[in-house]
This record gives structure tokens, C-alpha cells and sequence, in this order.
């Protein structure tokens, strides 16, 4: 076996809210609060930070693998003065040996509320991505197509219990997900499907 391996080098400061990772390119996503970074072939590549990406704080990534997409809930403030939410893609360029991302849309609420860490997830269906996140100042589920065709839908959150985790799940058909939702006392399940009409 290996010895154990610190990839923050004995530094780390904030604490990790996130980490994902790419089979493909053997890369590893590491997020804190303030910074998304990627390590690759022993490289460290930093990909987003509240400086030089104009947000306040992280508070929750969602990474789709199939797609190499993710996307990142904000706090209030940076450039928008509500939550707000972005998709990014990630590239891998293996001619270079270099990592990066891209901002593709963003996603602007009034929304001001942050006391939770805003759990999102984000999935393919139908060769479009979308986002289900909680709405805390609401208390409901809010669902994004970030393609643009279709409205945001909203769902009532029919409890007081404290949102920690929500993720899509495959369904029997390929035009429908199983949003399962982890709560503090109780687990949720939201069904989610396409219509053939986009409203």
C-alpha cells in the first residue's frame, strides 16, 4: 500500500464542502467555502475563488460526471446580492496537461437566507441539465432547466425538518428522476419528469 496522502500539504485552512471526481482524466475536485481547485498528474489547478470569481462563500456543488458540468450554490453577495446559482463545465485538456473551467449560465434568486449549506443536484434528462436545490426562505424545492426551455417549478416542502443532501436517482424511464432528499429525521422522495411539451 501506499502512504497516506494529504492533498491540501498540510495547509488546509477552510473546511472541505465538496469533493468530486472525473474516472476519465483521473482528476479529483476539492472545495472549500472560498476556492474550487483540481489535482491532476500531481498538479494542483485552482478553478474558482471568491477574489477573482466575485462570490462571498460556496455553499454547495453538485458535479454531473456524465457531462463533466457543475454547478455551484452562492451566498448572498459578490455579484449578486441574493443566492444565486451557476453551471460550469469542466475541461480537461490532456495536450497541455491543464484544467479548467467555464461559467456557462447563472441563475439569480431573491432568495437571502444561508444558515444551511443550500443543498443542490444537478442531473442530465433528455440530453438537457437540470438543478433541483432548497429554497430555504421559502421552504420549498425549486427546479431549474439551465437550458432555458422550459419555466422554474416550485414544490412545497411539507416539513420543518433541516435539508442535508439531495440527489437525483435513475428511474425506470429515461424522462424521469427520483429526487431523494436526506433531511436531519426523515428521508423525502420527489418524482421528476418531463413533459413532451416545454412550457
Amino acid at each position: 500500500t501506499e502512504p497516506l496522502r494529504d492533498y491540501t500539504q498540510g495547509v488546509g485552512h477552510l473546511p472541505i464542502i465538496f469533493t468530486g471526481f472525473d474516472a476519465v482524466s483521473s482528476t479529483l475536485l476539492v472545495a472549500s467555502f472560498k476556492k474550487l481547485v483540481a489535482f491532476r498528474n500531481d498538479k494542483v489547478f485552482p478553478l474558482l475563488s471568491n477574489v477573482d470569481d466575485e462570490f462571498d462563500k460556496m455553499r454547495s456543488i453538485s458535479f454531473d460526471e456524465t457531462s463533466l458540468h457543475f454547478a455551484v450554490t452562492f451566498s448572498p453577495g459578490g455579484r449578486h446580492p441574493g443566492i444565486s446559482h451557476r453551471l460550469y463545465r469542466l475541461e480537461v485538456d490532456d495536450d497541455n496537461d491543464e484544467v479548467r473551467c467555464i461559467e456557462m449560465a447563472q441563475w439569480l434568486t431573491d432568495c437571502q437566507m444561508s444558515s444551511t449549506m443550500w443543498s443542490n443536484c444537478l442531473f442530465s434528462l433528455k440530453n438537457s441539465l437540470f438543478s433541483v436545490v432548497y429554497n430555504e426562505d421559502k421552504q420549498r424545492f425549486d427546479a431549474h432547466d439551465w437550458s432555458g426551455r422550459r419555466a422554474d417549478t416550485m414544490i412545497h416542502f411539507p416539513s420543518s425538518a433541516v435539508v442535508a443532501a439531495i440527489r437525483a436517482v435513475p428511474a425506470a424511464c429515461d424522462t424521469r428522476k427520483s429526487i431523494v432528499v436526506l433531511a436531519d429525521k426523515a428521508i423525502f422522495s420527489i418524482a421528476f419528469g418531463l413533459s413532451d411539451m416545454a412550457s
